[in-house]
């Protein structure tokens, strides 16, 4: 007669209305059946109480559903007195057998019939036997309890059979699920497998012609024809790897980088601000060629720098002004109004604006930000033109490791030419690394990743755990976040791809014998973020090696961590530059660190970057 097997609270609907508004009716036409047929007997105050008991036990009917075998065992008890509350007994039985368990039922049905008996010594009928009034009774019980009985089994079937058809859909879909799973996985395997392929023979003939072109182009002694000639093969092979690396990147379905940004780009990138609503002017006089890295550089300043409008100055007016100064210096400016909102702390850098103080810095370039007189913003940067035609600068030595013969000769011949720079010497693979180091005492170390015998990484691993070590640079074909993170923690200074420009690895090369790793802090948060999953052990260790410092050192270790320079580090905890860099250098000694981007990964491994809120706001 319900909608379900249980009552719940849930609102009436027309059906449950039009049902009790029935089984009401059934109850008063049965309790006006009993009053016709009664012989009534015994003080007059009983006789109304007996009729006021037999009208409330039919009002109960609307409220049967809330607590059916209570309400029931109530009218059981009535009925021991009170002959007229049998017709709602009857309702109250067939509800408890369809809402509640059989045993329930059983316990009604029996009161029930004890309480016929009771009655019958109570109030005896002068007419009928009392066996023949139990029997009816005991029949309309029966009759009560098994058609609810019956209707609570066949409730419970169509929900058993609803159960059924539901878990042979899911185990249907689960089946097909699991089929198309296996058939992916398959597709997988095979895709990564092709992409291995490619890696392995493309990508490095590619690279390895990107390495040759590069060193033609960049030696001062090339004829002019052949500068150009080798600097378009260069351009085309790492244009070649580009592609190679994005089709690669979809063959092992990871989510590949977008293609990295040009000068050219710039353009559609204010344009694209300009369509979302801001309102920005371009300015852009250059007449001569842009490298790549500097492009790069010059696109990611006016991006962040626009972001920086969108979030902390909306509505602002901005003026974008990129132009080519006497001194072949690429001057980039983004400046904007006042909007009302307050401005950010120039003393307090955000990480966009402190990684592009490093980004700037390794392209040879300097950078400037902080309010106008207007309340407004500024940033302001420099980038040189040509990033290795600065003074030249105290000699270099390197030490080249890699495993293809004509690579090592490409980068020698490339870095043959580069003005304070010489490779001292050569190895194919990471054993027998350490002899060499000892025998030409190299400043800096190119190293590849796969190697026979002793790979990259082993290899930066062991350099780096020896007395004066030499700076690692990581140089390898394709990029990737768990190589990078793990040549970072093994103390490598730096990741490059063996098709970036001459000058860019030239310029590398030199930053990091001034101690300063070739990774932006955006490009260290990054990989810090990789680092993830259930790393208890690993948490505990750093935990442990961390809790040599003092307590001002471990302030300075996690705002380090979150890709703070030395200046930014002495304006949030109010020292001078000297003093952080004394704190800094008694942080790695402590730690038996190399460079800053292993004391980051450290603070990450220990979970302070998690428990503490980063002590200068993002821009």
């Amino acid at each position: 007669m319900d909608g379900s097997v249980t009552p719940s609270a849930r609102r009436r609907t027309l059906r449950d209305w039009i049902v009790d508004a029935c089984l009401f009716l059934f109850a008063v036409a049965l309790t006006l059946m009993i009053f016709a047929e009664s012989v009534l007997t015994g003080p007059r105050w009983l006789i109304n109480l007996d009729q006021f008991f037999g009208a409330l036990g039919c009002l109960t009917i609307w409220v049967r559903r809330r607590r059916p075998t209570e309400l029931a065992l109530a009218l059981v008890a009535l009925s021991a007195v009170f002959e007229f509350v049998g017709g709602a007994l009857v309702v109250a039985l067939f509800t408890v057998a369809v809402h509640r368990p059989p045993k329930q039922t059983a316990v009604v049905f029996g009161t029930g019939v004890a309480a016929a008996v009771a009655f019958l010594y109570v109030r005896p009928d002068p007419e009928t036997p009392g066996f023949i009034l139990l029997a009816l009774g005991m029949s309309i019980y029966t009759a009560a309890a098994g058609w609810g009985l019956s209707i609570r089994n066949r409730r419970e079937l169509v929900l058993s059979l609803r159960d059924r058809a539901h878990r042979a859909e899911t185990e249907a879909e689960l089946r097909t699920e699991q089929a198309e799973l296996r058939a992916e996985q398959a597709q997988l395997q095979t895709r990564q497998q092709i992409a291995r392929e490619m890696h392995d023979v493309l990508g490095h003939r590619l690279s390895l012609l990107s390495v040759h072109a590069g060193a033609l182009e960049y030696r001062r002694d090339s004829p002019p024809e052949v500068v150009q000639a080798a600097k378009v093969i260069r351009e085309s092979a790492h244009q070649a790897l580009q592609d190679l690396r994005e089709v690669i990147g979809v063959l092992r379905a990871t989510s590949s980088e977008l293609p990295q940004p040009t000068f050219a780009d710039l353009r559609e990138l204010v344009a694209e601000s300009g369509r979302a609503g801001m309102a920005v002017e371009l300015t852009q006089e250059v007449v001569s060629s842009v490298p790549d890295g500097v492009g790069r550089t010059a696109y990611r300043i006016v991006q962040e720098a626009l972001t920086n409008v969108r979030k902390h100055a909306p509505g602002a007016g901005v003026r974008v002004s990129v132009a080519e100064s006497k001194g072949r210096e690429l001057v980039v400016e983004v400046t904007n109004g006042h909007s009302g909102a307050p401005s950010v702390s120039a003393s307090r850098p955000g990480a966009g604006l402190t990684g592009l103080a490093e980004r700037v810095a390794l392209a040879g370039g300097r950078i400037e930000y902080g309010p106008t007189v207007r309340g407004g913003w500024r940033v302001s940067a420099r980038l040189p033109l040509d990033p290795g035609g600065a003074a030249e600068p105290r000699e270099v030595r390197v030490l080249v490791v890699d495993d293809d013969p004509l690579v090592r000769a490409g980068l020698t011949m490339m870095l043959g030419d580069a003005p304070g720079v010489r490779v001292v010497a050569e190895a194919e693979d990471g054993d027998g690394i350490l002899t060499l180091v000892d025998r030409h005492d190299p400043d800096v170390v190119l190293m590849d990743v796969r190697m026979p015998g002793v790979d990259g990484l082993a290899a930066t691993e062991a350099l780096r755990a020896g007395p004066r070590a030499p700076e690692v640079i990581i140089l390898t074909t394709f990029d990737s976040d768990d190589h990078v993170l793990r040549a970072m923690r093994a103390g490598a200074a730096g990741f490059m791809l063996k098709d970036t420009p001459p000058e860019e690895i030239v310029a590398a090369i030199r930053r990091v014998t001034e101690g300063h790793p070739i990774l932006s802090p955006e490009a260290t948060r990054r990989l810090i973020g990789r680092a993830t999953g259930g790393h208890d052990d690993r948490r505990s260790r750093a935990r442990d090696r961390l809790a040599v410092l003092n307590g001002r050192e471990r302030e300075v270790a996690v705002i380090l961590g979150r890709g703070a320079s030395n200046a930014e580090i002495g304006a949030v905890l109010d020292l001078g530059v000297p003093t952080v860099k004394g704190h800094v250098s008694t942080i790695l000694a402590k730690l038996g660190l190399n460079n800053r981007v292993q004391v980051a990964l450290l603070v990450h491994d220990a979970g302070l970057l998690d428990e503490q809120a980063d002590p200068y706001p993002g821009t």
